[in-house]
């Protein structure tokens, strides 16, 4: 039931947009791999523009709710699927046929029906599949512009190859970067972009898990934990904060927690439990009053996000730019170490009140800013591209 229900949620979201004959429509050029960058920004676009005016070159069937078989050059045998939030959410299917796929968008650039071009990653299949179109790209004089949402701060090799208009970073370190936003000595821009979150979905999960009520749940946990172990010190965070918690300590001011990890050591006679799937890690979310992020192998995750969005984000200080970053004790609560962290949980797990309204806060900072419609916004604002003309 939850995912027949949601699916309808979603979709009246998708296709209630307005649909304006005279809109053009963005080219989305994808890999099959996947990649939560991208598919933020194409979920974003989908939801900004509507289905019909983003089309996926080749299309990319784990965008449609169809895991997705393929053979590459380093992958014989990839397989794709959906990524968590994509299903039960599918978008409809691209309007232009797969056999027909290249002349047809060959066509629609000559046309003039374009109005931008996304490389979804520098990654080799998207730079073939843009060598294809390049002859019509250049002759429909649109803006292109290239996502990058690898880990770390080294740029894509295709972005010196193509030279997009705009490269779209997700990750920007402080030192190494002195600023947000900047053009590169070869007249490339270079803006940060970092992940968002996936917010018509997360609500429709809520909304059927509490009978039509998206921000209503009652917080019966006060500290949630779930993450896999891509870097080491998440582990250490995850069994500090486990036994610091009220089933483990017999300190008065200690917090009661759900902590996961995708270690299934972790969860041997200690307690901890193993991830959850993602309709019931966002409940948790909602459920618990404050949500703990940690770095991965890179500085950003999808976590910090989500969370900010269903609940406080108690996280570790990010050292990447974030365009309308959140502002610690306003919209977030930041740690130092492992220590600090406990701290903070047991300082804070009392203080509904103060929660609640930072919570509030946060969570209009990430609608406005941060949801993956916003996010699409940006990529149009930084291109210079007016998507309503």
């Amino acid at each position: 039931m939850l995912r027949c229900t949601a699916y309808f949620f979603v979709c009246s979201i998708t296709t209630k947009r307005k649909q304006n004959n005279v809109m053009k429509k963005v080219l989305f050029i994808t890999h099959p791999e996947s990649d939560y960058g991208g598919a933020f920004l194409y979920d974003g676009l989908r939801h900004l523009l509507g289905y019909t005016n983003v089309i996926d070159y080749p299309e990319k069937k784990s965008y449609h709710g169809v895991v997705h078989t393929y053979s590459i050059r380093d992958i014989p045998n990839g397989v794709t699927g959906p990524l968590p939030w994509q299903f039960p959410f599918p978008y409809p299917l691209a309007h232009v046929p797969e056999n027909e796929t290249e002349n047809v968008v060959k066509d629609m650039l000559r046309n003039g029906e374009f109005c931008i071009v996304v490389m979804e990653s520098g990654r080799y299949c998207a730079v073939d599949a843009y060598n294809i179109l390049q002859n019509e790209i250049k002759n429909a004089g649109i803006p292109v512009v290239m996502h990058d949402g690898e880990d770390g701060d080294h740029f894509h090799s295709a972005a010196e190859q193509i030279h997009p208009h705009v490269l779209l970073k997700r990750e920007l370190t402080w030192g190494k970067y002195e600023r947000e936003d900047f053009t590169m000595h070869d007249g490339m821009r270079v803006v940060a972009f970092p992940f968002s979150a996936p917010i018509p979905e997360m609500n429709a999960i809520i909304a059927q898990y509490n009978n039509g009520k998206p921000s209503t749940l009652a917080r019966t946990c006060d500290l949630l934990l779930a993450c896999g172990i891509t870097w080491p010190e998440r582990r250490n965070l995850a069994h500090g904060l486990h036994s610091a918690s009220s089933g483990q300590s017999n300190d008065p001011s200690s917090y009661d927690s759900v902590i996961a990890t995708s270690d299934t050591t972790d969860t041997d006679g200690i307690g901890m439990q193993t991830l959850f799937n993602w309709p019931d890690y966002v409940v948790q979310m909602h459920k618990a009053k404050m949500t703990v992020s940690m770095r991965g192998w890179g500085w950003d995750t999808v976590r910090y996000w989500e969370a900010a969005y269903l609940s406080v984000l108690l996280c570790d200080r990010v050292q990447f730019y974030i365009p309308n970053p959140l502002q610690e004790n306003v919209h977030c609560l930041c740690y130092n170490d492992i220590n600090h962290a406990i701290q903070l949980a047991k300082d804070w797990h009392t203080r509904d009140a103060e929660l609640i309204e930072m919570q509030r806060r946060s969570r209009e900072h990430i609608t406005q800013y941060h949801s993956n419609e916003a996010r699409a916004r940006r990529m149009f604002e930084v291109a210079g591209v007016n998507y309503n003309a």
